[in-house]
């Protein structure tokens, strides 16, 4: 049940007023406020009361478990999640949104070449990969000739960035078009976050979610530029759901995705890909100690063994797409490229300071100086920058206002599961 504040009448003025903010762009009385952009969210607007009206089995179970004993259901930590053809109904139309959303969105800048520079790189590596290998001889009189920005010409031409993404493009690439796999990481993505709201809550739970990723604002562009987030994007979606799974099953084939996932991420983006597998990471290793402790080793090896696997061969691809390029497996490709074409752009304080100690004849003095030289100061004003820019565009301020309200609706009052911290 509502709290007073939030009545019926108030959540219908308030979902009236978000009209006003979309008519004036509409209208195109705000400056560079994307049409695209208007148009998604005037949709997202409107099926607010859908989502408020949804209902979900599990919703009606609560009710009646209620009511028979007037407390809160427990949910069993084993408990099943069987799966309803409303389930593969919503999946499919999530999906379909989703896709229809970024090629809509880039249907008309696919004649256009790329727009960053990391993208030729991408792209580069992708045609490696369609040759067969990881690289490609540099030219034996002229290299430098064929210099190219992020890619290492030192003997052996290949990306600075690990392999993930490239085999992203790839498939495009063989159909003469590369944003294809981008494409469908996005609908993949929203779909698994369907999944992720409909394990961790229930199926408007889910549905608010997955909408949310289709329409997204830093979807919206990330989909159509052929750079590393949508991949990672689909490798710590997988991530997320394994792990949620396997807190609920336990079952190895669960952790095995979770890892998968984790694994692709690493190969697309790896600080992001361990920045959020650490606070699973850290749940595994406390679930691992626990076996250990209550003397389970058969349970606690086939579990070590079902996260560690997909990691080690990870691993390994890593090191043998270095040793492609590099000539070593420990030396990475990014750490190289850095060392030799842009070294103020080494990773850690006063880096600028650091990388003017290790100048070559080979440093691209145009892109090398466009480091700033990191301090505290400007590691807190980076990262409130990063904070405040990420929840804008992963929502924009409107579909943050959405989201907020239909969550009340539709999530108040149930069972919080404690899977969510």
């Amino acid at each position: 049940m509502l709290p007073r504040f939030f009545s019926p009448r108030l959540l219908m003025l308030i979902w009236g007023l978000g009209f006003l903010p979309l008519a004036a762009g509409l209208l195109d009385l705000i400056p560079e406020w994307d049409f695209w952009l208007i148009s998604c969210q005037f949709v997202s607007w409107l099926i607010v009361p859908v989502l408020a009206m949804l209902g979900t089995p599990r919703d009606t179970m609560t009710r009646k478990n209620r009511s028979a004993d007037n407390s809160p259901p427990e949910r069993p930590a084993q408990a099943s999640l069987p799966v309803s053809p409303s389930d593969l109904v919503w999946s499919v139309v999530i999906a379909t949104t989703a896709f229809l959303l970024a090629a809509g969105m880039g249907w008309s800048s696919l004649s256009l070449p790329p727009a960053y520079h990391d993208e030729y790189s991408y792209l580069f590596q992708a045609e490696t990969f369609r040759l067969g290998s990881f690289s490609v001889p540099s030219h034996p009189r002229l290299p430098a000739l064929f210099d190219q920005m992020h890619v290492l010409n030192e003997g052996r031409m290949g990306s600075r960035y690990l392999p993930g993404t490239g085999l992203v493009i790839l498939p495009g690439l063989l159909v003469s078009w590369p944003i294809l796999g981008h494409w469908c990481c996005t609908a993949a993505a929203a779909v698994l976050a369907y999944w992720i709201g409909r394990e961790l809550m229930n199926r408007r739970a889910g549905v608010i979610a997955g909408f949310g990723v289709a329409f997204s604002p830093a979807m919206l562009v990330f989909e159509n530029l052929l750079l590393a987030h949508q991949p990672t994007l689909l490798g710590i979606a997988i991530l997320v759901w394994g792990a949620l799974r396997w807190m609920r099953t336990g079952s190895p084939r669960d952790a095995i995705l979770s890892s998968c996932g984790l694994t692709f991420a690493m190969l697309c983006r790896p600080a992001t890909a361990a920045g959020v597998g650490l606070p699973f990471g850290i749940v595994v290793g406390w679930k691992l100690i626990a076996f250990l402790r209550a003397g389970e080793l058969r349970r606690m090896s086939g579990q070590l063994a079902a996260w560690g696997l997909p990691l080690c061969l990870g691993v390994l691809v890593v090191f043998f797409y270095n040793q492609s390029i590099t000539g070593n497996g420990l030396t990475s490709t990014y750490q190289a490229y850095t060392e030799i074409y842009t070294p103020r752009h080494v990773y850690g304080f006063n880096n600028v300071l650091r990388g003017e100690q290790k100048l070559g004849p080979k440093v691209i003095e145009i892109y090398d100086r466009w480091a700033e030289n990191l301090t505290a100061d400007l590691a807190v004003a980076n990262g409130l920058t990063r904070l405040l820019g990420s929840w804008l565009w992963t929502w924009d301020v409107l579909i943050i206002f959405v989201v907020g309200c239909a969550s009340v609706l539709a999530l108040w009052g149930k069972q919080i599961d404690p899977r969510w911290g």
